[in-house]
């Protein structure tokens, strides 16, 4: 596998863009992270045999808490991180840049997806997104 293009940041961040599609990715199951199961290790320990990377969703891992807690697990497992989004605003999108700046692939185009974003919204420049203006807050 060719490793992804690394892109820099104006605040020097460095994010990779997705230019090829990852194999052998898991779906992240964080109901543990959420309190809805019991925890247990035994699950992520089995997805870092048999996986590569997790795709870390924050509409999926029940928000950014959760999300930052999943990526802290993938990584002690030696697992890859790729942070996803689901279809939304570049408000919904904000709070994934800053798991953006632990990943290693970057899928964060759900406002490009929309007929009309949010104003302001994130800047995208071909494949690089930059971090959120403080005026995206409102």
């Amino acid at each position: 596998m060719a490793p992804a293009k690394q892109q820099a940041l104006p605040d020097r961040t460095t994010v990779a863009v997705k230019e090829r599609r990852l194999v052998g990715r898991a779906r992240a199951a964080c109901g543990d992270l959420r309190g809805r199961k019991p925890s247990s290790g035994q699950e992520h320990r089995w997805a870092a045999r048999k996986y590569d990377a997790v795709n870390i969703k924050l509409d999926k891992a029940g928000g950014l808490t959760a999300a930052l807690k999943l990526c802290d697990e993938a990584r002690a497992q030696d697992l890859k991180v790729m942070v996803g989004c689901m279809l939304g605003t570049s408000l919904a999108m904000a709070p994934a840049v800053l798991i953006a700046q632990k990943a290693d692939f970057v899928d964060l185009d759900g406002p490009l997806l929309l007929a009309e974003d949010r104003s302001p919204g994130l800047k995208f420049e071909g494949s690089t997104l930059y971090p959120p203006q403080p005026e995206l807050w409102g």
